[in-house]
């Protein structure tokens, strides 16, 4: 078709920002006939001023959406380079590209060697404070920035002082303070006024700040604008219906999504592209400084769109914890897929793709602990994915399979008259990568914050319902290591005692018998002293093996005891049941002794009980059926004695 094919890449979940500057993205690519695929990580990066680091497993998993698939397939990138977890993913990013001859076009990010579309923040503070004092008149202007030593904090407070300079004002150091852009601008305002009163103007480096500076002053008696003129910066949509209206700056946000497009085309194009496009902000009068009596925005469109907002928030929340539930009784991880996609529908996705690594949808429980090491050292998507498809209005989910590299391609080949627009969003718990998801990029515009707690949740079901398969095979594992012997694979003395008083619980309560069988290899020391003790290791397994053989149909305790010595236990009807179990026995035993070619006979001495239960204990049975056995040994030997 010709399209140029663009690919974005952003990390975090500010859907009013990061889905505005898209949503100029989408607008400009659908005129240019565009396909875009934004890789979405839904990580948040560390807010300036925090020391603890990310794990290493979560930039791990995040960037995995990055990574994963070829960018030989795009004709450009866009990156918001400021938004990424950490400055090693960006620059191998940006390196991949560059070594491919991708260009890339960044997006308000300080240091970079791309081409970087700017917000020209410093000229639009220098607005808003301009309008203070030119048009204003004010002299006394407290200014609350960001964090101290963020580059934007700074950039905004030297545009203040640089307004004051030109106009005369002297710039002191206690009108200035750092709210860091939240609710501290509270604190910021009370320690101004309480140390030198009330000032003629605030100005803040951000809107937020600058309603929490207004909600504090009305608290005090202070009334905005007659007492004290507020202003802010950003142009948020609640600062516009807030009660004073803000006056503030609008970065150009919608329009670095459009620009940005149109500078990618042109590189692709093989254009050669300015390396800082910087633009225009613009100054929005509002009530906080008194320049107009009414807000521009109607209220009523304004708190209609914020309660279908909370009552779609309502109604995803409601659907979450129904599915949240419905995930904690999944036996397959199938039943995941069965699950999440029940409830899609409800949550007003019109499609849905879901690709997993199939190493991770084949695990096999038998062989876990191995599979599972291959699947969390794995560094990215496995070559072989297999998707969950969903559509809106029809019935259940589609699977298929098909290789990562042909992914993006088929996507681009397959567009028809229509260009491609979706969002591709990270899957993965701790260390393993479980795969991505493909979405419609209206959900990451307007329902961000959803989408993310729906991912989240869906990770870590698939990978908590491994790590729990893996806790019971391991404790298996263990359970097995206690209460088997080593050597034949039977129960331990310890295995025999608790699945022996299990045993008899059941048998008193089905009214059945119980059958005890004694068991001692015979001749074990000559085997030893004469043929070795790997050909004594030999006997003691050949006993173990004659249990098993009559022991075929039956749901019996078969265990080793001792050196030579060992236990069977059973439900039985009478004593036929332990007649047949010897029999069976030394009919295996005469067989092996044939065929074995072995200068020595293996052959063992039995003696059985059955007992009532309600009547004897395990410890009863064992005593009588040694007993017995005991007898049998003695005859054993005294007939071998006798014949020398």
């Amino acid at each position: 078709m010709g399209r140029k094919n663009i690919g974005v890449f952003v990390s975090g979940n500010d859907g009013q920002l990061h889905g505005t500057i898209i949503q100029g993205i989408k607008e400009r690519a659908k005129e240019l006939d565009c396909n875009v695929v934004v890789f979405h990580s839904l990580a948040t990066k560390l807010r300036y001023n925090q020391t603890e680091k990310i794990e290493k497993s979560v930039i791990r998993g995040e960037s995995s959406v990055f990574f994963g698939h070829e960018i030989d397939v795009f004709d450009a990138l866009i990156i918001m380079g400021e938004t990424f977890l950490n400055e090693d993913i960006k620059k191998e990013l940006v390196k991949k590209a560059t070594d491919k001859g991708i260009p890339v076009i960044d997006i308000d990010d300080a240091d970079d060697d791309c081409s970087c579309v700017k917000y020209d923040d410093t000229s639009g503070m220098e607005l808003v404070v301009r309008h203070i004092v030119e048009h204003h008149g004010c002299k006394k202007v407290n200014f609350i920035s960001g964090f101290k030593g963020n580059r934007q904090s700074e950039e905004r407070i030297t545009a203040n002082r640089k307004v004051l300079k030109e106009n005369g004002i002297p710039v002191e150091p206690k009108r200035i303070g750092y709210g860091e852009f939240y609710t501290k601008a509270v604190e910021v305002i009370r320690d101004m006024v309480n140390a030198d009163g009330v000032p003629e103007a605030v100005v803040c480096a951000n809107d937020i700040m600058a309603i929490e500076v207004i909600a504090y002053l009305n608290s005090i008696g202070v009334r905005v604008p007659e007492d004290c003129l507020v202003a802010g910066f950003d142009g948020i949509r609640e600062g516009q219906v807030y009660i004073p209206s803000l006056t503030t700056c609008r970065r150009a946000i919608k329009y670095s999504g459009a620009k940005a497009l149109e500078v990618a085309v042109a590189a692709a194009d093989g254009e050669k592209t300015d390396k800082e496009i910087f633009l225009e902000p613009e100054l929005i009068m509002g009530q906080s400084c008194g320049c107009i009596e009414t807000n521009e925005l109607g209220f009523n469109s304004f708190y209609k769109t914020m309660n279908n907002m909370i009552n779609d928030r309502d109604l995803f929340n409601s659907y979450h914890i129904d599915m949240t539930r419905d995930f904690a009784s999944v036996r397959d991880v199938n039943d995941i897929f069965d699950i999440m996609f029940k409830y899609l529908g409800s949550f007003r996705f019109s499609w849905f793709d879901y690709y997993v690594n199939k190493d991770i949808i084949n695990l096999n429980e038998s062989e876990l602990r191995d599979n599972l090491d291959q699947v969390m050292n794995k560094e990215i998507y496995s070559e072989d994915l297999v998707c969950y498809s969903w559509r809106e209005n029809e019935f259940g989910y589609q699977s298929f399979e098909l290789k990562t590299r042909s992914f993006l391609r088929n996507m681009f080949e397959g567009s028809g008259d229509d260009p491609v627009f979706i969002t591709l969003v990270p899957s993965y718990y701790q260390n393993m990568i479980i795969g991505f998801a493909a979405v419609d990029e209206t959900k990451c515009a307007d329902q961000l914050a959803m989408l993310c707690t729906l991912m989240a949740t869906v990770s870590y079901t698939i990978g908590d319902f491994y790590m729990r398969r893996e806790m019971r095979h391991l404790i298996n594992k263990l359970d097995s290591m206690y209460v088997s012997d080593n050597l034949t694979g039977l129960h331990n003395r310890f295995g025999l005692y608790r699945d022996a008083k299990k045993m008899i619980q059941r048998a008193k309560e089905k009214g059945k018998m119980i059958l005890g069988v004694a068991i001692d290899l015979d001749r074990l020391k000559y085997v030893n002293d004469n043929f070795g003790h790997e050909q004594g290791d030999n006997a003691i397994t050949m006993i173990a093996k004659a249990m098993k053989y009559a022991a075929a149909r039956r749901k019996a305790v078969l265990s080793r005891i001792g050196g030579d010595e060992y236990f069977m236990m059973d439900f039985c009807d009478d004593a036929s049941a332990g007649e047949e179990f010897i029999g069976r026995m030394n009919e295996f035993l005469e067989e092996y002794n044939i065929s074995s070619g072995l200068p020595y006979v293996v052959e063992c001495s039995c003696g059985f009980y059955v007992a009532d239960p309600k009547v004897e204990s395990l410890e009863g049975i064992m005593r009588k059926a040694d007993e017995r056995m005991y007898e049998v040994k003695m005859a054993r030997k005294a007939a071998r004695d006798k014949r020398g």
